[in-house]
């Protein structure tokens, strides 16, 4: 009798303890197949825009409705119909929120993807928005056109250099009523002569006034090289030619 007894509260233990390991099983396996909130990355971008103007162009980006800083925020811009495009690192404004602001010299349709990674995890939302010409780029052309009559700005661009295949630095110095313009905007726009494809290259200033940027040229041929300059007021373009040889 005894025995039976011992015996049977010894299967009772065992039972009880397999029952509690497959609940802890249970939880943990629970735990495991957790899926993890999505990344969501609202664009905040406008519908329309001029060129020569400053566009702001943001992105939101949360998880579980939670505003959540990125590792990464790279904002790609192209324009419809051209395989160029421009590579913009964001800048992070506040918690979540990260803003490029952009410079758009042609008029046109562009389409802006935000490749956005946070939380071990990537998206990329994607949106467009139509730039209109200005009446401020407008009058700066015609008076490009007109020999700058009414411009102070002058550009010193070395258009009979040695280019060839491949990569090449352009550099630029420019100066406004025979001083040093720095801290502008300055872009190259680059296109091989008859093509309808341009590349907008973003230049660098080295030292006050002298902005550079490297741009690679495949085929051989007259290119057109168009530089723009933006700071406060002045809106004001340049345009050379020069030839790449083998």
């Amino acid at each position: 009798m005894e025995k039976s007894l011992l015996l049977f509260m010894l299967l009772l233990i065992f039972l009880t303890g397999c029952t509690l390991n497959n609940g802890k099983n249970d939880i943990n396996q629970k735990e495991e197949g957790t899926v993890a909130e999505p990344l969501i990355a609202d664009m905040q971008i406008p519908d329309q825009a001029k060129t020569g103007e400053t566009t702001t162009i943001a992105v939101v980006v949360s998880q579980n409705d939670k505003l959540v800083d990125a590792t990464d925020v790279v904002f790609e811009i192209m324009k419809d119909g051209e395989n160029t495009k421009q590579m913009i690192e964001a800048t992070k404004s506040k918690q979540g929120t990260y803003e490029m602001n952009h410079i758009f010299q042609a008029s046109g349709t562009f389409r802006i993807t935000a490749h956005v990674t946070a939380s071990n995890m990537h998206t990329m939302p994607e949106d467009k928005i139509t730039i209109v010409q200005s009446e401020k780029t407008i009058s700066s052309e015609i008076s490009s056109n007109s020999e700058h009559h009414h411009s102070h700005v002058k550009f010193d661009f070395n258009q009979e250099g040695i280019y060839k295949l491949g990569v090449n630095e352009l550099s630029v110095s420019i100066t406004n009523d025979h001083l040093p313009l720095d801290k502008a905007d300055v872009q190259f726009e680059v296109w091989m002569h008859d093509e309808d494809k341009h590349e907008y290259l973003r230049a660098k200033e080295i030292s006050p006034g002298s902005y550079i940027a490297d741009v690679s040229f495949g085929e051989t041929g007259i290119y057109q090289i168009q530089i723009h300059v933006v700071k406060d007021e002045i809106h004001d373009h340049n345009s050379y030619k020069i030839n790449i040889q083998n």
